[in-house]
């Protein structure tokens, strides 16, 4: 993952129901290590490890917008607000199923 390539990773949706879509969509702005020692009453490994995470924005679902296989159109995404304290996150790397290509909609705006 290249994040000077603008990487946009894709991670399975814990949301369940009826109108929720499968998969969160995030762009990863920095990928980073760092050296860990857990020593809380849970840790089974008490010797200095390395951590790997990613640093992400996260895309939201258009509101409104119908896709699927009956609508035949794909899901649209956008930049969560910058306000919205949800909107950058760590994120563990094992959890990105893959990287996906997004294409922008600049006619939208």
């Amino acid at each position: 993952m290249n994040p000077h390539t603008h990487c946009d990773v894709m991670v399975l949706s814990p949301e369940t129901g009826a109108n929720t879509h499968s998969f969160w969509y995030a762009r990863v702005l920095g990928v980073f290590h760092t050296q860990v020692l857990h020593t809380g009453p849970a840790a089974k490994n008490r010797s200095v490890q390395r951590m790997e995470f990613l640093w992400v924005q996260w895309l939201g679902m258009v509101h409104g917008h119908r896709y699927g296989f009956k609508a035949a159109h794909l899901p649209k995404v956008c930049f969560v607000e910058v306000e919205d304290k949800l909107a950058f996150r760590f994120l563990d790397p094992s959890l990105t199923l893959r990287s996906c290509h997004l294409i922008p909609a600049f006619s939208n705006g």
